[in-house]
């Protein structure tokens, strides 16, 4: 979902601007009404235009289909996460108290993931997880990629491995050794 309360997209921006047409943008999920999703939505969609960036954006909820189209086209699972989402009366941490989805696409794409520093992503995944601290950092790691198809298809082949560990006979295998 296009939601302001859980991801900064402010890096986005940058990232539009500083690559233009060398890179391309899905954003999978409906915009959150209630936390600025839809003045997201214009906000990504004048990026788009502005700097000719292909920026693809859905104005309602994507299927499971059109969801797995996209992700079996791309090349990295990239987002910018506010580590902590209050929810009413609560705080929650994601990567430590509160799960995030990007993991989950990792593992069930084997893609590797490029993540803010914050963030704190499954231990099983530590080889094909990359962090940034900063705007500037995210362009850097982002350019090394594009510069280095190498970097990107060991990254590939460690998220393939990674997501192996998800596999039902591999946690099975795990937890015989665990209760024997």
């Amino acid at each position: 979902m296009l939601s302001k309360k859980r991801r900064n997209y402010q890096i986005f921006q940058f990232i539009a601007n500083e690559f233009r047409e060398t890179v391309e943008l899905f954003f999978l999920g409906a915009p959150k009404q209630e936390e600025g999703g839809l003045e997201l939505l214009m906000e990504l969609k004048a990026i788009s235009e502005k700097t000719n960036c292909k920026i693809h954006l859905f104005s309602t909820y994507v299927s499971d289909q059109d969801f797995q189209n996209v992700m079996n086209q791309c090349d990295l699972v990239f987002a910018q996460i506010n580590t902590e989402y209050r929810h009413y009366d609560y705080v929650e941490t994601y990567g430590l108290t509160k799960d995030s989805g990007v993991s989950y696409a990792m593992v069930v794409h084997a893609l590797p993931g490029l993540f803010n520093e914050s963030f704190r992503n499954l231990q099983e995944l530590a080889d094909s997880t990359l962090y940034y601290q900063d705007d500037p950092s995210a362009t850097e790691i982002i350019r090394t990629i594009i510069n280095n198809p190498d970097q990107l298809q060991r990254l590939k082949w460690n998220a393939l491995e990674n997501s192996k560990k998800f596999q039902v006979d591999a946690i099975s295998r795990n937890l015989d050794e665990l209760f024997a």
